[in-house]
């Protein structure tokens, strides 16, 4: 999962987790180590020069889904760790949209590329991926075995700082605003 420090990918970790995976944060330094391994995640620092080795060393024979928060940024190291018929789902675009990906990898390794936003979708397909969170995902909650982090509150007529602060980035989980 990479930006797994962020609201929406802190969340997913925790997902992943409870319904049994193994799973790798990607986050950008050090910085939120200690909070991902709290949560059970393996943290990874997607600028080390090494990202791809500490990868490989976790999963030798290549990870079986990406999450991918960030976007064109981490695509070199998803096309190094990417297993056979691995699944890289593009969800966010936050470091860049653009990427050189070789097609002979694709079909060599019989990835699935695909991309997804609820936004996008229709109110049909929505209330379907609803159902599935509350089926699928909701007990989990109300277990405590999924929870979301609150990074900062900020009230709601400062909702500018709270913009501020997410384009900054460095946070983990949610900024929330109240009032």
């Amino acid at each position: 999962v990479y930006g797994a420090n962020s609201g929406v990918g802190h969340l997913i970790a925790q997902c992943a987790r409870a319904l049994g995976a193994r799973v790798v944060g990607g986050v950008r330094g050090p910085r939120w180590n200690e909070a991902l391994a709290a949560l059970g995640v393996e943290p990874v620092d997607t600028t080390s020069p090494d990202a791809a080795g500490i990868v490989d060393a976790i999963a030798p024979e290549g990870v079986d889904v990406v999450v991918d928060l960030v976007g064109a940024v981490n695509a070199p190291l998803t096309s190094h760790v990417l297993g056979p018929r691995g699944r890289w789902l593009i969800v966010g675009l936050l470091g860049g949209a653009e990427v050189t990906l070789s097609l002979r990898d694709v079909i060599r390794r019989r990835w699935t590329v695909t991309g997804s936003s609820i936004r996008s979708l229709g109110p049909d397909d929505k209330r379907q991926a609803m159902a599935g969170v509350r089926d699928d995902l909701w007990p989990l909650v109300t277990e405590g075995r999924i929870a979301a982090r609150i990074h900062r509150t900020v009230p709601r007529e400062r909702v500018d700082d709270a913009w501020a602060l997410m384009e900054r980035g460095g946070t983990f989980g949610k900024t929330v605003l109240s009032g």
